[in-house]
């Protein structure tokens, strides 16, 4: 399973270092990374372009949907996965990946959006898991 990681930019020289180093550190390497540069107007461009594992795509429609769709058409791996530029993705995390796609019944997933940097983070995240449980059920429900 190829899988592609794109990630989204705009002015994100803050944290993208962090997120390109956890992805060199994957125990299994991504078919490809895309960082697509939404015109930041920071260092964000000349950081993705300093890992020899990443392809800097420009967007110039401002957007991070405009941003996310050229990273989608550009993509050449079975497996689409999009991330936000502060993500820390664990060590094994496209083996755990390629692991959930072995079920053929599945076409997307989604993590859990983690709500750090508000106040009561906590009772988010747990409305946010919450819901996609409910979700989740639904789904099932339905399929039968």
């Amino acid at each position: 399973m190829k899988i592609s990681i794109i990630i989204p930019v705009y002015n994100e020289a803050d944290t993208l270092r962090d997120c390109l180093d956890a992805i060199g550190l994957l125990k299994v390497k991504p078919f490809e990374v895309i960082v697509v540069d939404n015109n930041s107007s920071d260092e964000t461009s000349d950081i993705a372009g300093s890992y020899s594992f990443v392809k800097v795509v420009k967007e110039n429609k401002q957007g991070v949907a405009y941003a996310r769709t050229k990273g989608f058409d550009r993509a050449r791996g079975e497996i689409l996965a999009r991330i936000d530029a502060d993500t820390i993705l664990p060590a094994d995390w496209i083996e755990s990946l390629k692991c959930i796609f072995k079920d053929d019944s599945l076409s997307a997933t989604s993590g859990v959006a983690d709500y750090y940097n508000v106040a009561y983070s906590n009772i988010f995240n747990a409305i946010d898991i919450h819901f996609r449980r409910k979700l989740a059920r639904s789904e099932e429900h339905t399929s039968e």
